[in-house]
């Protein structure tokens, strides 16, 4: 008996510390998680229970509200003489508070006294401080009146000096970092469950999944996996980083009392689809979701709207460039530039349509409207990029302090691409002099005016086959799991993180029949090689770990196996057959080949030709789905992801793409007289060589014929 009603003793513990239930039904519940009225949530009774001394100082805690970063970084860092990042911060109802703690550390090379650091809430700026914390990350905090319930803008100021040096490389050693994850804003727990009502379940959600921890996400036995994934989405949306962490655990998991929580989430199944906000035994908020029940037709969760608002997607990538018209830098999201420093870097991002391909001279236009400070120091460049070429260097020591006359500048579109694509300003200003730390500078240095005019040449529709052509339209439903039947074989509901990220942008023309299917390392064997000229061995050995370095030879060995010298005529053949296979539009070598020596986290590959929209993609034995999802969200509106027929992840996190030989320009539209030329001057521009053989095969073709009508009508005139 004694020991019955001590594990009944356990078991009340157990549920009390969890904050939850396990059950079908969604009436029964136990007194100390009761349900909470729509309107308002208020201090529910507690069942008596002992609690020891770490748990009565996690109820008496406060919680932290983090910001949260676009890129899904923890660790912010602003580089540079002048910087700045916008992060997001949410908050529940109530009063707000009015205080932001800012965790920072600043480089040793920074001059305090001739730095100083900010915060603009909404719109409206704090007081500036003088950052010190040179030893580690200090907590400094700023007094603001503009922060509301719901997402807030936080952009942090920074302008910074050297203590020693001026100059560009003096401006690349100074540096200041932020820790999102203890910065934000700190209310008492109690305070805020007490003022919280139904809506702040999206902002006390969105503050738990960016702390380390994450979302606590529990499972009665019975749920359905696919309800897992559709719940994923809906909360990825919280966070406009990569998806947020969600730990998966048992309804009898106990709460970490080091670690106290702001929100979770519980998952039952029952018998009609429901919704319930409650107060865990902790104080923390708890969403209780009920779905249908797992084997029928189709069990969509229940409506979450009153407590995970809809997040629309955002559209895809960057503002688009209409080819032919003249666009200026407002048009793309861009106010004036104004930059202070030595070293100044701005990229201007946008995109091209897909169906946009220029390979021949057509020329791009820039009128650029631009000016700079007076009295700079002699040497001081503006450099003009387009896709980090250079394409235009202009002086900046002479005819400063004032806005020029407009600049036309005339590029190659060829430097351009279709999809994402980025004008770059950067200016190098050298130190005067630069052995000591530079003036205070308060007026901006260059100044890049918004009416800047961007304009790109017409072309008709063409575009290369490749996987470049599949990603933008793929969403969250897009995605596969391989039935292969094993055991490490991964589900729907691994997927989560990839779907979530893949439903923060709106797909760009979707046709349906797109589909991306995700294998784990043990799956390899369902990926299909035979088009594509590989074995799985190949695969394997490819997304291996790279083996260490060998040991460094003895000097006397070093001298032994010291290679010798190339003559002039090897390098020489080597230079020719390399150009020659550029003119002939085969430079790329046989698959085969061309992954011999490298390593990958994971390939994304197009198997089969006559299927071009279904992608595989394939992940290492270390790669989890959640860095497949992070590595795909970077390139979604930067230049250099994934492209062609394979693409590989390399292990410093770059894409490398391999495109067959046989993948040419391919015209969209029907050939008229109009585009003819157009058309003509592409396919001579992707195969000089290729293109000139063909004329002279036409030519000889049209001069044989000439020869043969000659030659038949001579006879008859000289009779």
């Amino acid at each position: 008996m004694k020991r019955s009603g001590a594990f009944l003793l356990r078991s009340a513990a157990v549920l009390l510390i969890s904050g939850t239930t396990l059950g079908a039904q969604t009436t029964g519940l136990p007194t100390e998680l009761a349900p909470l009225p729509p309107a308002e949530i208020t201090e529910m009774p507690v069942a008596p229970r002992v609690q020891s001394q770490s748990e009565g100082a996690t109820a008496r805690s406060s919680l932290r509200y983090p910001m949260v970063s676009a890129t899904g970084e923890t660790v912010v860092r602003l580089s540079g003489e002048q910087a700045d990042s916008t992060l997001d911060l949410f908050l529940p109802e109530g009063a707000p508070p009015r205080e932001i703690r800012l965790s920072y550390r600043m480089s040793i090379n920074s001059l305090p006294e001739a730095s100083n650091l900010r915060l603009v809430v909404n719109g409206v700026p704090t007081e500036p401080i003088a950052p010190d914390a040179i030893e580690g990350f200090t907590e400094a905090v700023f007094a603001t009146q503009a922060l509301e319930p719901g997402r807030n803008s936080v952009k942090i100021e920074v302008n910074q000096s050297h203590r020693i040096y001026c100059g560009p490389d003096a401006s690349f050693a100074i540096w200041l970092e932020v820790d999102l994850q203890q910065s934000g804003v700190v209310i008492p727990a109690d305070a805020a469950l007490r003022q919280a009502t139904n809506a702040d379940a999206a902002a006390l959600l969105a503050a738990q999944a960016a702390r380390p921890e994450g979302i606590a996400l529990r499972l009665a036995p019975g749920t359905d996996p696919g309800a897992v994934a559709a719940l994923a989405r809906r909360l990825a949306a919280l966070s406009p980083g990569s998806s947020p962490a969600m730990r998966e655990q048992t309804v009898w998991e106990p709460v970490n009392a080091d670690s106290p929580q702001a929100a979770r989430i519980i998952v039952e199944p029952g018998t009609s689809p429901s919704t319930q906000v409650l107060r865990g035994g902790d104080g923390a908020l708890v969403l209780r979701i009920v779905h249908g029940l797992p084997d029928g037709a189709d069990t969509p969760l229940p409506d979450l709207t009153p407590f995970l608002p809809v997040v629309a997607a955002a559209q895809s990538g960057r503002p688009m460039l209409e080819p032919g018209i003249p666009t200026a830098l407002f048009d793309l999201g861009r106010e004036d530039i104004e930059r202070k420093g030595h070293y100044i870097k701005e990229d201007v991002m946008f995109r091209l349509p897909r169906d946009w391909l220029v390979l021949g001279p057509q020329v791009a236009e820039m009128e650029l409207v631009y000016g700079f400070a007076d009295g700079l120091p002699k040497g001081s460049l503006l450099l003009v990029k387009a896709n980090g070429t250079t394409i235009q260097l202009l002086p900046m020591d002479r005819n400063g302090g004032e806005i020029l006359p407009p600049l036309d500048i005339r590029f190659k579109a060829a430097l351009l691409q279709p999809g994402p694509n980025s004008m770059t300003f950067e200016a190098i200003i050298p130190g005067d002099p630069p052995d000591l730390p530079c003036p205070t500078i308060t007026a901006p240095t260059l100044r890049v005016m918004a009416d800047t005019l961007l304009q790109v040449p017409e072309t008709p529709s063409m575009q290369f086959s490749g996987m470049e052509n599949v990603l933008p339209r793929l969403d969250g439903s897009d995605l596969r799991e391989a039935e292969t039947g094993i055991a490490s074989g991964l589900t729907e509901a691994d997927l989560f993180p990839l779907a979530a990220m893949l439903d923060r942008v709106v797909p760009e023309e979707p046709q349906g029949d797109e589909g991306l299917t995700v294998l784990s390392y043990p799956e390899l064997d369902r990926l299909r090689l035979d088009e594509l000229g590989l074995s799985r061995r190949d695969i394997e050995t490819l997304l291996a770990p790279a083996p260490p370095p060998p040991p460094a030879p003895t000097r006397r060995g070093a001298a032994a196996q010291e290679p010798a010298e190339p003559s002039v005529i090897t390098e020489w053949a080597k230079s020719a057959l390399s150009e020659l296979t550029r003119l002939a539009g085969i430079s790329n070598p046989p698959l085969s080949n061309w992954i011999q020596g490298r390593r990958a986290k994971l390939i994304l590959v197009q198997p089969l030709m006559e299927e071009p929209d279904n992608l595989v993609l394939a992940l290492g034995p270390t790669t989890s789905v959640a860095d497949a999802a992070t590595a795909l969200a970077n390139t979604r509106d930067m230049r250099g992801g994934p492209a062609g027929r394979v693409a590989i992840l390399t292990e410093a996190g770059n894409w490398e793409t391999w495109r067959p030989v046989t993948s040419y320009p391919v015209l969209l539209e029907p050939l008229t007289i109009g585009n003819l030329r157009f058309v003509l001057g592409t396919y001579a521009s992707w195969s000089p060589l290729g293109f000139t053989i063909i004329m002279m095969a036409l030519t000889l073709i049209s001069v044989f014929f000439a020869l043969v009508y000659v030659m038949t009508t001579r006879g008859h005139r000289k009779r």
